[in-house]
């Protein structure tokens, strides 16, 4: 399993490294992006999650496909090759005889492809929007074990930014099966999550 996500997430980033161009026109194309989320998580036999913090680091970069239509629209395929993601729940388990403090560590490495389509209205002005596909690979800790799951997340959102910077805002969202993590290779005696998960990132881009 974990070998088919590793040959997925190469094929994906070699393939959007084959198609790197400059932008003769001067748009800005590449993005480095910091974002904070918010986010609830949903798990087999219990409440739903929200989560207490949440950060992220991207870098990507836009494949115009065509010239500008009109000095001010264009269309093309956003690539992000690198898309790191961490976030903190804390869950308070009250029983008849006492409360017990829990907290879930969620880490995730992704890559995203999808359609965008850029608007540059006024001077260094920018308005993108995006819709990508985004397979990550997810880590679960929690204080039964470590569980990990291939998750395919649907992401979609947009950025305003002037010049180099700029800020964004994306929904997140996917469903997905967290499976026991033996480095023995072992069966383990912990069951399957299946789980969803909605979210809200806001970031901070920096187009260059």
């Amino acid at each position: 399993m974990i070998r088919k996500i590793s040959l997925l997430l190469i094929s994906i980033l070699a393939t959007s490294l084959c198609f790197a161009q400059g932008d003769q026109y001067g748009w800005t194309r590449d993005q480095f992006n910091l974002g904070f989320s918010t986010t609830t998580l949903t798990v087999t036999d219990m409440p739903a999650l929200k989560s207490n913090f949440s950060g992220s680091l991207s870098v990507g970069r836009t494949f115009y496909l065509h010239r500008p239509i009109g000095k001010f629209l264009r269309f093309g395929i956003d690539a992000t090759w690198f898309d790191l993601n961490y976030t903190n729940y804390k869950i308070k388990h009250i029983t008849h005889s006492e409360t017990n403090n829990y907290q879930y560590h969620q880490g995730e490495l992704a890559v995203q492809v999808g359609p965008s389509i850029t608007l540059k209205p006024v001077g260094k002005f920018h308005i993108h929007g995006y819709f990508k596909y985004a397979p990550a690979l997810s880590t679960l800790f929690t204080d039964k074990g470590t569980y990990y799951a291939y998750a395919p997340y649907f992401v979609g959102g947009a950025t305003i930014s002037v010049g180099p910077l700029g800020v964004g805002l994306e929904s997140r969202l996917v469903e997905c099966n967290y499976a026991p993590f033996r480095a023995d290779g072992k069966e383990s005696a912990m069951d399957d999550i299946k789980s969803s998960y909605v979210g809200w990132r806001v970031y901070l881009t920096f187009r260059f």
